[in-house]
């Protein structure tokens, strides 16, 4: 099967203090032990805490971050630095076989817009996406049409907690759905 990448989308701005960040943090730890590796914008709040949880169990987690922006968190242990905030978007996408959309504000919804809407154009083919936060079900409800409810086209699943998270992206990447 191969090296298999999750990108993961979230905020920067959560606190190590904050339950969000504990429970990224066990994220990370659990996709690392299924055998992933985690791939985020490579700065703090949401990417800081599953890069660490990823590298305290002993993966080696991947920052694509922009060219001299600001300091990579210390738990990157390969950084991919991009000329701007568009590629850097384009090859956080291109790199997952999987994606982790959680809790977060206009920049993770501008992330998570983007993958939707290239999924959903067949401009790239079809992966799992996990959305870990139950505020991103009611916006998402709302951008929701009839016709993609009725076309079948929602590829991405809900999960409560990040071990039902890494649980679905086995399972989905196992079988290639």
């Amino acid at each position: 099967m191969g090296e298999k990448i999750i990108a993961v989308f979230g905020s920067s701005q959560i606190k190590a203090e904050d339950p969000e960040y504990q429970r990224v943090l066990k994220l990370g730890k659990l996709l690392a032990e299924a055998g992933f590796r985690v791939c985020t914008g490579g700065y703090a709040g949401v990417m800081e805490a599953v890069s660490r949880g990823a590298k305290e169990a002993g993966e080696s987690p991947i920052g694509v971050t922009i060219c001299g922006n600001r300091k990579t968190n210390p738990w990157i242990e390969r950084e991919e630095p991009m000329p701007d905030w568009k590629e850097r978007l384009f090859r956080l996408i291109e790199r997952g076989d999987g994606y982790v959309v959680c809790r977060g504000g206009t920049g993770t919804l501008v992330e998570f817009s983007c993958l939707w809407e290239m999924m959903r154009k067949k401009m790239m083919p079809l992966k799992p996406v996990v959305i870990l936060d139950p505020l991103w079900e009611k916006t998402i409800s709302l951008l929701l049409t009839s016709s993609e409810l009725e076309g079948g086209f929602f590829p991405f699943r809900f999960a409560n907690d990040p071990a039902q998270a890494v649980a679905i992206l086995k399972q989905e990447i196992r079988c290639g759905c």
